[in-house]
C-alpha cells in the first residue's frame, strides 16, 4: 500500500547539523542505498540527492523502510536537513530501524510541542485582529499542517514561526494590534510606507510572527480577496 504525501515548503527547525558519511544509489530503480564514507564531512551533491530520493521513496511506500541503512547518522542528517524526520516517524514509525525510528520520533515530539505553542500564538493574534476588525488568515507552515498534513497527524510538518496575512489597507491597524500584544518589530524597517512593502516580522520572547500584507512583493503579485 502506498501513501501519497505532498512535501510543501522547507522552512522550519534545523534539528541537526552533524555530518558523517555520504550515500550513493546502488539500485536506482528501487532506491536502495549503499553507505559510503566521504573525505569531507559534508558529502557530495550526488550522495545527498541519492539519500533524499531514498527517503522520499520510503515516505511513498513505507514498506521499503527496511531498505534504508541501519544506524547511519548521515541519513538522519539528510532527513533533518529537509525537515522530513517528523514525517518519517508519522508515516513509517516502527518500520524504521530502531535508532532512526527513535531519532525521528524525538523530532516529531519536538515539532508537535513547538507547533502547539505557535498555534496558540496564532489564535491569540487572530482573536485580537478580529476584535480590531482586521481580517486575517494563517499562511504556510501551520496552515499546511492543518490541511495538507491533517491525515498524517500532528507534528509531521515542522515550522519555525507564525505567518499571518492581512489586507494592505488594514496594515496600520494590524501594527497597533501586534504592538498591543507585546510584539516588537524585528524588521519593520525603512520602506514601511512604500507601496511595495509587503511583510513585517514581529517577535515576542522566542516566538516570531510574520505579518504579511501580500504573498510577495506587489510588483509580482496581486490578491483577488473578493473571490
Amino acid at each position: 500500500m502506498s501513501t501519497n504525501i505532498a512535501i510543501v515548503g522547507c522552512d522550519g527547525i534545523d534539528m541537526d547539523t552533524q555530518h558523517t558519511s555520504g550515500y550513493h544509489v546502488a539500485d536506482a530503480g528501487s532506491f536502495q542505498v549503499v553507505a559510503l564514507k566521504t573525505e569531507s564531512g559534508l558529502g557530495d551533491a550526488r550522495a545527498d540527492r541519492a539519500s533524499l530520493l531514498a527517503l522520499l521513496a520510503t515516505l511513498e511506500v513505507p514498506e521499503q523502510s527496511a531498505r534504508l541503512p541501519a544506524d547511519d547518522r548521515e541519513l538522519l542528517r539528510i532527513a533533518r536537513h529537509h525537515r522530513l524526520s517528523p514525517l518519517l516517524s508519522a508515516i513509517c514509525g516502527d518500520r524504521l530501524w530502531a535508532t532512526l525510528a527513535q531519532a525521528c520520533r524525538r523530532d516529531r515530539v519536538i515539532t508537535t510541542v513547538r507547533n502547539l505553542l505557535l498555534s496558540q500564538v496564532a489564535d491569540e493574534c487572530l482573536r485580537a485582529l478580529a476584535a480590531a476588525a482586521v481580517p486575517a488568515i494563517v499562511l504556510k507552515g501551520l496552515a499546511y499542517e492543518a490541511s495538507l498534513y491533517r491525515e498524517v497527524g500532528p507534528g509531521s510538518r515542522p515550522t519555525s514561526d507564525v505567518d499571518l496575512l492581512v489586507p494592505m489597507e488594514a496594515r496600520r491597524a494590524a501594527v497597533v494590534v501586534m504592538d498591543t500584544l507585546g510584539f516588537e518589530p524585528r524588521a519593520a524597517a525603512p520602506g514601511f510606507d512604500e507601496p511595495d512593502y509587503h511583510e513585517v516580522a514581529w517577535t515576542r520572547h522566542a516566538v516570531e510572527v510574520d505579518l504579511h500584507f501580500a504573498l510577495a512583493p506587489l510588483v509580482r503579485c496581486d490578491i483577488d480577496r473578493k473571490s
